[in-house]
């Protein structure tokens, strides 16, 4: 499983953002990466792989992704999000999710969801 975003966040000395998933066996959130190295304002293109999916979905089939601040003095922009699982057989498709916004979504209070940017190559 991937999950891939490209974003643009301000830099670290202003704000750091981090992406978590949950794990529902240890009922923690695994972080995944942050914000915290990026040298540039620009929109980057970032890819966290996890093996052992099963412990990333829940019994009713949820997968619970956190992007979360360390203060509000910013903001995160993200243009894309996919969820890419490769199921175990060969012989079967990828299957794309495109996650949505919802209650299981966690964003820091005083960020503000905005109308997305269009689109913009990854370096």
């Amino acid at each position: 499983m991937a999950l891939e975003f490209n974003y643009k966040a301000p830099s670290p000395s202003v704000q750091i953002w981090t992406v978590s998933i949950y794990n529902w066996k240890t009922k923690k959130w695994v972080k995944l990466g942050d914000t915290r190295y990026i040298t540039s304002k620009q929109w980057l293109s970032y890819t966290f792989t996890l093996s052992n999916l099963q412990r990333y979905i829940s019994s009713k089939k949820e997968i619970r992704i956190q992007v979360r601040s360390n203060n509000a003095n910013g903001d995160l922009k993200i243009d894309y999000e996919v969820l890419r699982i490769n199921p175990s057989s060969s012989s079967a498709a990828q299957v794309l999710v495109a996650p949505t916004i919802a209650p299981s979504l966690t964003f820091t209070p005083g960020f503000t969801p905005t109308t997305p940017p269009s689109a913009t190559p990854a370096p």
